[in-house]
């Protein structure tokens, strides 16, 4: 039996792609269900009042002719199955709808530009319209509507001032030239890509078991109604556990958690919801992430959400070791290749992009561009015009090799821009000094809260990020456990030793150090080690295991202290979670980190 002996199923592509693609997947979930328990009158039996009949059959022209021609019997208040239809016309029903759903929602291909396409020319080009599709969800009003509730606008643009508040003191202490604040939409891009990994997403390499809640193993993959689903197998109770790999950002809204595709994924919805230009971003050698356009800049920044990381193009290459070909990245008015922004070894690059001619990729990249174009008004595409040229002339000088501080952090760029972002030595290399309210006091009291990410320093208020307040940061980071719920301070991952320094300076104040107290914590396993000090010029203390120690002899009469953290040792490919620091749970707001110095007359 072949598609065309179901007629039902021409009739219901008559719907708008929208509908056609919700009601098919019901269809087919129907079906499946079926097939898998056929004794089961659960799923023989579809009440006529049920919510997803009433929405998305009933009124759907075609989908009650599909479950009628599938055997289907009307009574007053239910549609049943009987059990002498065959399955084996279920299968061939589900084939078909298949088939034809694939086919009915392919976007229209690009022109072919030779004769013949080589089959490895049609996977790419192929691709190319996939996602030139894909980026088309994010404009859905509805689900922008849903996405904007979840974000916590309100606290994120409070953040953003802050971190605008610290780039005016910089310029105020010499540290930044003045006349160079960034923008603010760029400061709250900033914090979204901090609130999106910190607190929204998470990262799944392998679900944990659904039954016993233990370590899985990759199994399989199958299709079920369209979704590729990973099988899981548990290494202790051997049952399986599912995992789709959606590719609906409004799904994703729901789960919050995949690997860079979902992330990506759902980020760009995000940026789209709030009003940014951003482009979802393919690079073939296996990763994806976001593009957002900075107004105040005049350029697209670099975001990966999977990393919390702006504007730092070449950590691929340089940092990661990726072998880049194709980077192209897609909007909802706009298809660009833009390969050359994520590499400065531009002649391997070119060596390795064989998949199509040049030719052939800029004229399906013109194609794409030219439909997307079609419906805007003139002044719209003559601004997008005057931005792609911009960025054409910014892709004719290619990026420098990048030195050990550019896989750090970025150097290019204004200065306060980078400030803003902690990207640079100047802005991890914060110093907490006396002011007036501790001269008044006679004292200098710093707290660390993990959990919320903020310092607590008196009466200056609180100071978000925790690299805003440290003075030297080498291989740590913050880490979120979403599934235990505990945040703290480790090494990244692959590093032998990291280290995090805090230094307090009373110089200016006249004054000098008369004690000082510090509460810290560490947290090992196996091997793992953390060794704190405190220091002050040639004096240098190692401090013991226990917390909240005084300490007064060796430091009094100083007027730098400087607090440091080194984290070494662990076993295996999990070494870096072998020795934490600051560690505390999800919902505490305690310091675990306080630094607190009484001060004297010299």
């Amino acid at each position: 039996m072949t598609s065309q002996t179901f007629d039902s199923l021409q009739t219901v592509e008559e719907n708008p792609n929208p509908v056609y693609d919700k009601t098919t997947v019901v269809l087919l979930k129907i079906v499946e269900n079926i097939i898998r328990d056929p004794q089961n009158p659960k799923f023989r039996t579809l009440r006529l009042d049920n919510a997803v009949v009433k929405d998305k059959l009933i009124p759907v022209i075609g989908a009650m002719e599909c479950l009628f021609e599938l055997g289907f019997e009307e009574g007053e208040e239910c549609l049943s199955l009987p059990d002498a239809v065959p399955l084996d016309r279920l299968r061939k029903f589900h084939a078909a709808l298949s088939a034809r759903r694939a086919e009915h929602l392919r976007p229209p291909a690009a022109a072919p530009q030779s004769p013949v396409q080589q089959p490895h020319q049609a996977g790419l080009l192929a691709q190319m319209q996939r996602h030139a599709a894909l980026v088309l969800q994010y404009e859905d009003p509805e689900l922008q509507h849903r996405a904007l509730s979840l974000v916590p606008l309100a606290r994120l643009a409070g953040a953003a001032e802050e971190r605008m508040a610290a780039v005016r003191r910089a310029v105020k202490a010499g540290r930044a030239p003045a006349g160079q604040e960034p923008d603010a939409r760029d400061l709250l891009l900033l914090e979204l890509l901090h609130w999106f990994k910190g607190s929204f997403f998470s990262w799944v390499d392998a679900p944990a078991c659904d039954t016993c809640r233990g370590p899985t193993t990759s199994h399989e993959q199958v299709l079920e109604a369209g979704i590729r689903v990973e099988v899981y197998k548990c290494a202790t109770c051997r049952d399986p556990t599912l995992f789709p790999r959606y590719n609906d950002p409004g799904k994703l809204l729901e789960t919050r958690r995949g690997r860079c595709g979902e992330w990506a994924n759902c980020f760009t919805l995000l940026c789209r919801t709030l009003g940014w230009d951003a482009r979802f971003v393919l690079d073939l050698t296996d990763h994806v992430w976001t593009e957002v356009y900075s107004t105040g800049q005049g350029r697209w920044l670099h975001c990966d959400p999977c990393e919390d990381v702006c504007d730092q193009p070449l950590m691929y290459e340089a940092g990661w070791g990726k072998r880049l070909s194709y980077v192209l990245a897609f909007s909802r008015d706009d298809v660009q290749d833009v390969t050359w922004r994520y590499t400065s070894q531009w002649r391997d690059v070119m060596r390795r992009r064989t998949q199509c001619s040049e030719e052939e990729l800029l004229q399906a990249v013109l194609s794409l561009r030219a439909r997307r174009q079609a419906g805007l008004s003139p002044a719209r595409r003559a601004f997008l015009q005057r931005r792609l040229v911009a960025e054409l002339v910014e892709f004719l000088s290619p990026a420098a090799a990048p030195s050990p501080a550019e896989l750090q952090g970025r150097t290019s760029g204004s200065l306060a821009w980078r400030l803003a972002r902690r990207e640079v030595q100047e802005a991890a290399a914060h110093t907490w000094v006396a002011g007036p309210e501790h001269l008044a006091a006679l004292r200098l009291k710093v707290g660390y809260c993990t959990a919320g990410d903020r310092y607590e320093a008196g009466p200056r208020g609180d100071v978000p990020g925790w690299q805003s307040g440290a003075f030297s940061v080498q291989n740590v980071f913050r880490k979120v456990e979403h599934d235990w719920g505990f945040i703290y301070l480790a090494r990244t991952e692959g590093s032998e030793e990291g280290r995090v320094q805090w230094r307090f300076d009373v110089s200016d104040s006249g004054l000098v150090v008369d004690t000082v107290a510090v509460h810290y914590s560490s947290f090992t396993k196996g091997s793992g080690q953390v060794q704190w000090q405190l220091s002050s010029g040639d004096v240098c203390l190692p401090l013991p295991a226990d917390v909240g120690r005084t300490f007064t002899s060796d430091l009094r009469g100083c007027k730098t202290v400087t607090l440091s953290a080194l984290l070494s040792g662990g076993e295996g490919s999990e070494a870096w979670q072998h020795a934490q620091i600051l560690r505390q749970a999800k919902d505490s707001s305690e310091c675990p980190l306080i630094v607190d110095i009484v001060l004297r007359q010299p």
